[in-house]
């Protein structure tokens, strides 16, 4: 007599083909609606004896068996929920890591920054904090890398060690490196971010002979504001026009 397949031991059979830190809900198995409970438990007794993680309420993956609990788990998978839904981006990593190699130093291990159009508060998952930066532009996979330049500049001045001519060397480098439509999409989605941000941004273009954007950049720039930058080269020209001081 064959054995009787059961709800258990289809959920582990289809455990095992996961590999191992991929983050997984019960909705993935079958007949996950119909099941659901028993899913559930059974995931929930997998956990009482060792054979899986839960990163919180509803989420498992599997460790690396003998090794510390963290020890497999991609910080990917830890938010990929908060970045992609059904395929189309909802947020994005962004703050002091995202271009951590080439400007910022030292890195923020255990904090991630995620930009999202809505309000979320902050978030704890394994060993990571998780906090969400508004985002006024709509977020699409073709303007991310733009929007990270943007939150970068608005952070400068919280960036722990800075360094802010050497950060917008930096920074100048990765959007030298963006073709024209890139370069217009930046500027474009300037717009929606403070006038620091957009001042800082239009002395970066002027340093990297840019000069397409920065008109249209310095007319929404408050002629009575002022911004005070530890700058050592700037064009004299911008400086007045953009108030720094």
């Amino acid at each position: 007599m064959e054995p009787k397949i059961t709800i258990t031991n289809t959920v582990k059979s289809r455990i095992e083909t996961f590999k191992v830190g991929y983050i997984f809900t019960y909705l993935e198995f079958e007949d996950a609606s119909k099941n659901k409970e028993a899913i559930i438990k059974c995931l929930n007794r997998l956990v009482d004896a060792g054979k899986l993680h839960k990163l919180y309420k509803g989420k498992y993956y599997r460790p690396i068996m003998g090794g510390y609990n963290n020890l497999g788990l991609d910080v990917n998978e830890i938010i990929k929920d908060l970045l992609d839904k059904n395929g189309k981006p909802i947020g994005y990593i962004t703050g002091f890591n995202v271009f951590n190699k080439n400007v910022f130093t030292p890195p923020i291990r255990n904090r991630i920054q995620i930009g999202r159009n809505s309000f979320k508060p902050t978030l704890y998952r394994s060993i990571y904090t998780i906090e969400f930066v508004l985002q006024k532009n709509e977020i699409t996979s073709e303007n991310i890398v733009m929007l990270q330049v943007l939150d970068c500049i608005k952070m400068i001045n919280n960036i722990p060690d800075n360094n802010i001519s050497y950060i917008l060397s930096n920074l100048g480098n990765v959007i030298r490196k963006f073709n024209k439509s890139q370069k217009n999409l930046l500027i474009q989605s300037s717009y929606k971010y403070n006038l620091a941000t957009r001042t800082i941004l239009g002395i970066i273009l002027d340093t990297e002979k840019i000069k397409k954007g920065i008109d249209g950049i310095i007319e929404t720039l408050n002629p009575i504001s002022t911004y005070n930058l530890n700058l050592k080269k700037i064009d004299r020209l911008l400086q007045d026009k953009c108030n720094i001081k």
